[in-house]
């Protein structure tokens, strides 16, 4: 679904010098994201909602880590869409980063 609109979100992101590593990042979460709302027959950018993205960042029981990088990514993306005149509001804004547990 998201294939296209991801390869253009990493050229963006290439041409705003992320680094290699964001880039890594950006193309992994994004394609898992992609899985994610296929399972949940979303068929267009516009149907996907805050719930989505909520239930993307906790499936499979993540780190936290894995939470930062995925609501880092969901920022990250949807600032492009928002950019770009495919979406209105950046919907990823109202994710919380996850806290980390003090040792």
């Amino acid at each position: 679904m998201l294939e296209n609109t991801i390869a253009d979100f990493l050229i963006y992101c290439k041409s705003y010098s992320f680094g290699t590593r964001s880039l890594e990042v950006f193309s992994s979460m994004l394609h898992k994201l992609s899985k994610h709302l296929t399972c949940l027959h979303i068929n267009s950018i516009t149907e996907i909602s805050y719930e989505h993205l909520v239930s993307f960042v906790i499936s499979g029981n993540p780190s936290v880590y894995t939470k930062k990088h995925r609501i880092w990514t969901l920022h990250q993306f949807f600032h492009y869409l928002k950019t770009i005149k495919l979406l209105k509001t950046n919907i990823a804004l109202k994710l919380p980063y996850p806290k980390y547990e003090e040792l």
